[in-house]
């Protein structure tokens, strides 16, 4: 039934048309969007909020590997042998979150639907696990928005926020960090921190033609939590490669100069520090909003 040009569908529910759109209907729920005096920032005059996301926990993560050649009739018992540390930044695991009121709703409002713009002036300086921290969003150009944004996502790190009416009416943004638990290893951990190297898994007077090995180490106390390891770089590494004697039949010992101590130096002259922590995860981003509130029926 058609009356002065709007469909009526009675039944059931009671349907209303025009030109193919639904303009009232029974079996739904119904929006109405608040006059322009109430929104919440404009294309022209956006509300401007900052958003930090803080730098995530860390400690150490550190691997010492050797491997050793014996030199075929050497006079000695002489071995080739290689050593190489390497410490990694680790980011442990946990959930971050924060809320900021931006403004009380209108009465009886229970949605906003708007557009947001955003920029990040400050970045992480540092990758994660090789792979730069990107924005996700398109930056600098307006958003269509009505709840929740991913900004920024990596192997076990997310960072997002939402936008929403909350229970005591008002509009508030609400920001989420995550850092995932790592993969499970074995670790290898004498307490203080130290890797010692056995002489009975090394080479030694039976003349093994190889022989290999290699330990893991973590800040905190053993059996502590470990982080998932983002970073490394050349300052982070040391290798070392040199002739070794062992006199003494089923005695010796690589040079673990390559081996981190309690005070996470190196052992010999071949230092590097893992003080200072060389990475900042930090993210700031400038938000611009626009939007308008409404009503949805129940």
């Amino acid at each position: 039934m058609t009356i002065n040009g709007f469909d009526l569908s009675p039944g059931a529910d009671m349907i209303i048309g025009k030109d193919g759109r639904t303009v009232f209907t029974s079996a739904g729920r119904m929006a109405t969007l608040l006059p322009s005096a109430n929104d919440f920032g404009t294309d022209a005059s956006p509300q401007s909020v900052t958003l930090t996301y803080a730098d995530v926990s860390k400690g150490w993560l550190y691997n010492w590997r050797w491997q050793s050649n014996y030199v075929a009739g050497s006079s000695g018992q002489q071995y080739n042998l290689g050593e190489r540390g390497d410490t990694f930044i680790s980011a442990f695991a946990g959930e971050s979150s924060s809320t900021t009121i931006l403004t009380a709703a209108p009465a009886d409002c229970n949605v906003f639907i708007g557009k947001v713009k955003l920029s990040r002036p400050t970045a992480p300086n540092k990758t994660w696990l090789g792979n730069t921290i990107a924005v996700k969003p398109p930056e600098n150009v307006w958003i269509p928005f009505n709840g929740s944004l991913l900004l920024e996502e990596q192997v076990g790190l997310a960072r997002a926020f939402s936008i929403y009416i909350d229970g005591s009416g008002n509009l508030v943004l609400h920001q989420q960090q995550s850092v995932s638990v790592p993969p499970a290893f074995s670790e290898t951990d004498t307490g203080d921190h130290t890797l010692y190297y056995g002489a009975s898994s090394g080479p030694d007077g039976t003349h093994s033609t190889t022989a290999s090995g290699g330990e893991w180490a973590h800040s905190g106390a053993s059996g502590a939590a470990i982080g998932l390891p983002v970073y490394n770089d050349a300052s982070l590494s040391v290798a070392k490669t040199y002739l070794v004697s062992l006199f003494t039949p089923g005695v010796g010992n690589p040079d673990n100069r390559c081996r981190r101590t309690t005070n996470s130096a190196f052992v010999g002259s071949q230092a590097a520090p893992v003080s200072p922590d060389p990475t900042n995860y930090s993210s700031v981003y400038s938000l611009q909003i626009a939007g308008k509130f409404g009503r949805i029926s129940s």
